[in-house]
């Protein structure tokens, strides 16, 4: 996973994400699409930041790094993760011609940070899944009652 990530997370990519998501939302007619859109730049943006962040931290500093790499693929899936599930929302809508609830939308979005977050800090760190994923039963449960 970090070989991908290594692969596809770069500035170069994220640039050219972030100006073709600038393009997506200057032809775009709808607030609501083009508001969903800035969000995936922000998180892009916060991706090239920790990135120049990386680049000024002491090399002895190993700690620091792992916690910004972390906070940098994060920032990057969250990224691709809202462009992509913007995307894919705004080509419904205009297909079926019927907008979709935002907390349909929230959850969806909220369940692919989970799973990113859970698969990242896996991947970057030594925090056991089962304990996360055990914590994140009882939340859903909590969450599916007030529902």
């Amino acid at each position: 996973m970090p070989e991908i990530l290594a692969k596809y997370a770069t500035d170069v990519g994220a640039i050219s994400i972030v100006l073709f998501l600038g393009v997506l939302r200057s032809l775009s007619q709808h607030a609501h699409f083009r508001r969903e859109l800035r969000g995936a730049q922000v998180y892009l943006v916060l991706f090239l930041g920790t990135l120049v962040l990386r680049r000024f931290v002491p090399g002895d500093w190993q700690l620091a790094k792992t916690l910004i790499a972390t906070a940098s693929t994060i920032f990057f899936a969250f990224g691709a993760i809202r462009a992509a599930a913007s995307i894919g929302f705004h080509i419904y809508r205009l297909h079926r011609h019927v907008e979709i609830p935002r907390i349909l939308r929230d959850i969806a979005d909220g369940t692919l940070f989970f799973i990113a977050v859970m698969i990242i800090l896996s991947e970057r760190t030594e925090i056991k899944l089962g304990s996360l994923l055990g914590a994140s039963a009882v939340i859903s449960v909590v969450l599916g009652l007030a529902l």
